[in-house]
């Protein structure tokens, strides 16, 4: 799911961010991890490097590492370049008992984001649906409703 946040930067454009389920998030950390399997040239096809694929990947093992007992995950876009973001996850709780939300957030530069999908995309033809499940543990429709939220980002 992507949404518009009520704030603003300092562009004065309204910010946005990917809201994943659990799930989701495990399967866009897989897939984008197998990405790095492949050849840079495959990268520079997408617009993206090879930094700025680690730079990604680093980011989301800062989410991964406090993913403990959270409801959801919350990647924000800014227009930033990569090495202006600060790549670690933060936590951010709401709510009491049953109704207690605990969702972790971290920073994805906007020019990266919206070359996600063309990055996840190598991952997911060059291996096909069964080697994507044995590499990730992560089923086709589940990889689909992943690369879902990835193209709502996507300029093209």
């Amino acid at each position: 799911m992507i949404s518009n946040d009520q704030s603003t930067r300092e562009n004065n454009t309204p910010g946005r961010s990917i809201t994943l389920e659990i799930d989701q998030f495990g399967a866009l950390f897989q897939v984008t991890y197998q990405v790095s399997e492949f050849p840079e040239s495959r990268l520079l096809n997408t617009g993206c490097t090879a930094d700025d694929l680690r730079s990604l990947i680093t980011t989301l093992r800062s989410v991964r590492a406090k993913l403990e007992d959270a409801s959801l995950v919350r990647l924000s876009l800014v227009s930033e370049g990569a090495g202006d973001v600060d790549r670690s996850a933060s936590v951010k709780e709401s709510g009491v008992g049953d109704e207690s939300v605990r969702e972790v957030g971290a920073a994805v530069p906007l020019r990266i984001a919206e070359r996600w999908h063309d990055l996840a995309r190598i991952a997911v033809d060059g291996l096909g649906p069964r080697e994507v499940f044995l590499r990730t543990g992560y089923r086709p429709d589940e990889v689909d409703s992943m690369m879902a939220v990835l193209k709502s980002i996507s300029p093209r």
